[in-house]
């Protein structure tokens, strides 16, 4: 009599899992497949790894195909899906109000290098890059020289995912006119 075990082992994969660019994808983080057999006790098991790009840059799909083996070579497969997603914007410190003395010719130095340093704020994103944009919102001009620009500062990484902070770059007319005495006659 010859027994021959031509019966794949069972395996049941862990379930489908969505995470971020910055969790643990290992098997020890995601979930081990479970495999049994009606011959072997203990059947093998091993896994591949396959990553395939998402949306954007942070985002991927890893398709996980676990492979149970038994003591006389029938396999059996299951896929588990890990889906990757960057759905949270930059963190942003937000942008600070600045007041200028005015210099009488719109303090344009002042007010260029205030929108290139987006206002004092700051952004760090772990998942992906970023850019930033501003908008002014709206602008009140004083008297003479002197002005009030309200501007929203927007930082987008590139999923697509943003945060904005406010701010006004005023200029303001801090030093009282100078009087210079009449001379006598």
């Amino acid at each position: 009599i010859t027994i021959q075990d031509s019966v794949p082992p069972t395996i049941i994969c862990p379930s489908n899992r969505t995470v971020t660019c910055l969790d643990d994808t290992s098997p020890a983080s995601q979930g081990m497949a479970t495999a049994s057999d009606n011959c072997t006790i203990t059947p093998g098991i091993v896994f591949t790894d396959q990553t395939s790009g998402g949306s954007c840059p942070a985002n991927f799909i890893l398709s996980r195909t676990w492979i149970a083996t038994d003591a006389c070579s029938n396999t059996n497969t299951c896929v588990q899906t890990i889906s990757g997603v960057d759905d949270m914007p930059p963190a942003l410190t937000p942008a600070r109000d600045t007041v200028v003395e005015c210099d009488g010719s719109g303090n344009t130095a002042a007010y260029s290098e205030w929108i290139t340093l987006h206002g004092r704020a700051t952004a760090s994103d772990l998942c992906s890059t970023f850019t930033w944009s501003s908008q002014v919102i709206s602008s009140m001009t004083g008297c003479g020289n002197t002005r009030q620009d309200s501007v929203r500062f927007i930082v987008i990484d590139a999923c697509g995912n943003a945060d904005t902070t406010m701010a006004k770059f005023i200029i303001k007319d801090l030093t009282p006119p100078t009087i210079t005495p009449a001379t006598a006659i």
